[in-house]
């Protein structure tokens, strides 16, 4: 047996607090914020702070977990805090399994989810590694080779020099320019969205190739064994991926999947590709995930041009 502080973070979201804040109001070292995120012991006395200032019991703050000797084969290895996101309207929807037990949250920022999701894995529905050049490589074509049939679903990715121009003209230039292509409307409406991340793994290089590229279609197809041709958008679509789902999570049906999206405020199918995404990354806590292309390269600022999927059984 060892000790979690999984009740903790659990405790500070209930609560809208930070771990910064944590610190602050119990008067605690960046050490012990750091060693809990760790699973580090700390002393009683720091227990007893912790207790105090959140005026909780311990249970509240810790738990014993059993070893991995102990721990039941499932598809979902509880010890592990495996986040998935997807970008919804002026958001990010983000599925966290944690103990088993599945939660979504929809966060401003990448710094506001950071803050308040203790991660071990973390799989991202968006473009990561950018190119500078025609001889960087990125993951999309090996991604269309296993979507046959549904490879369109796979948009191209713009160079760098694209993300951050500021008209939707001067991108286009910029990818003719360096990669000798134009790209999609439905690409350049995830430019936002690209520029974000990549300015948050910049500024935040303890997440760069931590959070990590995935895509949920292609993780869908590799957990399934085949190609989904259902609309993601569509009743039949959802359904059949909530079946997969199901499969990891027995409690996630189309039904729970509507009522999150209302809650959410944003469409089924971005719950679906989160969730997914959040079981792809506790696959990767496990092992038992590979990378496309198996051997990626960098961009010109280390960073991974990857996806992380499912390894093919």
């Amino acid at each position: 047996m060892h000790i979690s502080y999984k009740p903790l973070w659990h405790t500070l979201i209930e609560r809208n607090m930070r771990k910064e804040d944590l610190r602050l109001a119990a008067g605690l070292t960046t050490n012990m914020i750091a060693n809990m995120g760790k699973g580090k012991h700390i002393s009683m006395e720091t227990l007893t702070k912790i207790c105090e200032t959140l005026n909780c019991g311990i249970l509240d703050v810790i738990e014993l977990v059993q070893d991995s000797e102990d721990v039941k084969q499932e598809k979902i290895d509880n010890r592990f805090y495996s986040v998935g996101i997807d970008g919804c309207k002026k958001a990010w929807l983000t599925a966290a399994i944690c103990d088993g037990k599945l939660k979504l949250y929809r966060f401003d920022s990448l710094n506001e989810l950071t803050d308040a999701l203790p991660f071990d894995t973390c799989l991202i529905d968006m473009v990561i590694g950018l190119q500078g050049n025609e001889r960087q490589i990125r993951p999309d074509g090996y991604a269309r080779k296993i979507l046959k049939g549904r490879a369109s679903t796979v948009f191209p990715a713009p160079c760098r020099k694209a993300v951050y121009e500021i008209t939707k003209e001067q991108r286009i230039s910029a990818n003719v320019e360096v990669l000798n292509k134009k790209f999609t409307s439905q690409t350049d409406a995830l430019i936002p969205k690209m520029r974000e991340v990549d300015e948050f793994l910049q500024s935040y290089s303890q997440y760069k190739n931590v959070i990590q590229e995935s895509h949920p279609e292609v993780c869908f197809t590799r957990l399934k064994g085949n190609v989904l041709f259902s609309n993601k958008h569509s009743p039949e679509g959802i359904r059949e991926r909530a079946d997969i789902i199901a499969e990891y999570i027995p409690d996630v049906t189309t039904d729970w999947i509507s009522s999150m999206a209302k809650k959410m405020k944003c469409n089924e199918d971005d719950v679906t590709d989160s969730v997914c995404l959040a079981i792809v990354a506790n696959l990767l806590a496990q092992g038992k995930t590979e990378t496309i292309p198996a051997k990626p390269m960098m961009d010109d600022t280390g960073l991974l041009m990857q996806m992380v999927i499912p390894r093919e059984e």
